[in-house]
């Protein structure tokens, strides 16, 4: 149900502690139809999205509250308070799990006050109850995971409160675990209470080595991942839609054909498929003065039609001519290699990309570990899209194809490669172009760290070469398609 109107409470000025409360009293109130909308003052697209729902949704924003305030207005929404033991960290999401359950908001016993003004009972108070953190998990897996829904879990550090307006809505069972360590067994018992094919929201990793273990126990449970630990707002953005199907708002495929004597670069920015990067990061870089100036392709989630389909709109409204998007791994984060049901996976990862109007994938397998052939394993078993690319770690590839003719297109930049390093990985691309034959540079861009303006300096000297072409990477890899199957029937014929 979409919102009448819209408050906002600036979430800055508030300690830690608050923001968790403030992000439950979103919740619960949102829960019914969404009123409130929370709002980091350092983070452009959050006051961009507020202003977009009133001036193009046509959604009054009333004006900023105090958390008093808010709590003042809301509080006869709230069925009481949950305290969490600040000194037990590990009681936030027990007590968030038993706040959901009966559409009460969670706090610190410093907070107390705030909860008297507004009027709010607390109903139950964890100081104490629990002295370790073995002790609170078992509590929240045993006593409490019975109560809630099968069908979506989420996995969230209890300093953050971004997620937490979305889970609170929606009644959806929250704990904290990791795929290494001591944590690994109990991660595993809680995964195997849950069905397959489910999504697994938040983010569980504290390395890069940790998140491919993370992904590994998430797929082989059949759990797709939606990184989502810093997505605020979700439970106002899922409500407002233009009603549009997104891909009517973008240009058909371009196909051009594809010369021996060209090299073709193309260059897509990394995690959007992380909501955190698909409210914010890619914002910021669409709304810099270079964006449009060479063709780029962004990732945003598959389910971002759902999640945020006013945002997705806007971004394929208001994208530049060459603009391409692109989903990572799929449905969700998985490896299709590892997935514990793969038909499902690509059948559902096929149903949105077509609503999406999307018609390539950034597979994320460990590409490390192999070079082309790919094995069929790692393809989903549907012909019908343009390709595929590959990798977060360059593996010294570049291309090739699979053996229904689909181009397999591996990165050459990493994950932690420089700026600077940018110029010189395609220059040596350049220099390893195979004698009659197209070369295919794909550069997939850390988001974080990389801006529209600094690929623009590295890849300037390029633009103007005629044996050099920056291209969209779904065109690209149409295009490949389509030479590799003339190629195919011109063989034939001879």
């Amino acid at each position: 149900m979409s919102p009448h109107s819209l408050a906002a409470i600036e979430m800055d000025p508030l300690t830690p502690d608050q923001r968790l409360l403030a992000a439950t009293l979103a919740g619960v109130v949102n829960s019914t139809r969404p009123r409130l909308y929370l709002v980091r003052s350092t983070v452009a697209a959050d006051r961009f999205w507020l202003t977009m729902y009133e001036n193009t949704y046509h959604i009054p924003f009333e004006g900023y509250l105090t958390l008093p305030e808010a709590l003042a207005r809301f509080g006869g929404e709230v069925q009481g308070a949950i305290l969490f033991d600040p000194s037990q960290r590990a009681t936030v999401n027990v007590a968030a799990n038993m706040a959901s359950l009966r559409r009460a908001v969670i706090a610190s016993p410093m907070d107390h006050t705030l909860l008297d003004q507004a009027g709010i009972e607390v109903v139950d108070d964890l100081s104490g109850r629990f002295p370790t953190k073995i002790e609170a998990d078992m509590y929240n897996d045993e006593v409490l995971r019975p109560l809630f829904r099968n069908d979506i879990i989420a996995n969230l550090a209890d300093c953050i409160w971004e997620l937490r307006d979305y889970l609170t809505a929606h009644s959806i069972f929250t704990f904290r675990y990791f795929p290494l360590g001591e944590d690994r067994e109990r991660f595993e018992n809680l995964l195997d209470t849950f069905p397959s094919n489910i999504p697994l929201m938040g983010y569980f990793a504290r390395s890069g080595i940790e998140e491919y273990f993370a992904n590994e126990l998430a797929s082989t449970h059949g759990l797709w991942w939606v990184p989502s630990d810093y997505a605020p707002n979700l439970s106002v953005h899922a409500t407002i839609s233009s009603g549009r199907v997104p891909h009517t708002v973008r240009p058909p495929i371009e196909v051009f054909p594809i010369s021996t004597d060209t090299t073709y670069v193309t260059v897509v920015f990394s995690d959007g498929d992380n909501y955190s990067c698909a409210l914010r990061d890619v914002f910021d870089r669409f709304h810099e003065p270079l964006h449009g100036v060479f063709p780029i392709g962004w990732t945003l989630p598959a389910t971002a039609i759902e999640l945020m389909p006013a945002v997705v709109d806007y971004y394929y409204a208001s994208a530049a001519r060459h603009d391409d998007f692109i989903p990572i791994s799929g449905l969700g984060y998985a490896h299709l290699s590892l997935y514990a049901d793969p038909d499902w996976f690509t059948k559902a990862t096929f149903s949105y990309l077509r609503r999406a109007g999307n018609n390539a994938v950034w597979s994320l397998e460990p590409t490390a570990f192999f070079a082309p052939p790919v094995p069929p394993q790692l393809l989903f078993d549907d012909v019908s899209i343009a390709g595929y690319l590959f990798g977060y770690f360059a593996n010294g590839a570049f291309y090739s194809f699979s053996e229904e003719g689909l181009p397999l297109v591996f990165t050459r930049s990493s994950y932690s490669t420089e700026t600077t390093a940018i110029h010189r990985i395609v220059l040596d691309g350049i220099l390893r172009k195979p004698k009659g034959m197209p070369q295919v540079i794909f550069l997939g861009i850390n988001l974080w760290q990389i801006r529209v303006s600094e690929l623009f300096r590295e890849l300037a000297p390029f633009l103007s070469r005629d044996d050099v072409r920056i291209v969209p990477a779904t065109a690209l890899l149409a295009s490949l398609k389509a030479w590799k199957a003339a190629h195919h029937r011109t063989a034939d014929a001879n």
